[in-house]
């Protein structure tokens, strides 16, 4: 899902073929498939950070607030899978 996320970036930012090499790298991440098959919370908050970060484009793009709602949602179910998701938007503000 998260690859899915990137790739809708890099399409909003740059364009198809961008976003599809961004996808296809992230996807093809060693370390990431090590997290597909060791259960836990990290695969689930990673995709939610990155689906968070896509709506908070999509409001800046469109203006409007409906996708402040959205980010708000993706980081607070984010936060239930890890805590430190509670940090992002202080990092994001800077």
């Amino acid at each position: 899902m998260a690859a899915t996320g990137i790739f809708l970036i890099g399409l909003a930012l740059t364009g198809a073929a961008a976003g599809f090499l961004a996808g296809m790298l992230y996807a093809l991440w060693p370390p990431l498939a090590l997290l597909c098959f060791v259960p836990g919370q990290d695969a689930p908050s990673a995709a939610l950070n990155v689906f968070a970060l896509l709506c908070a484009l999509k409001s800046i793009s469109s203006n409007k607030n409906i996708w402040w709602v959205a980010v708000g949602s993706c980081l607070g179910i984010a936060t239930a899978f890890r805590p430190d998701a509670m940090l992002l938007p202080v990092f994001w503000a800077f």
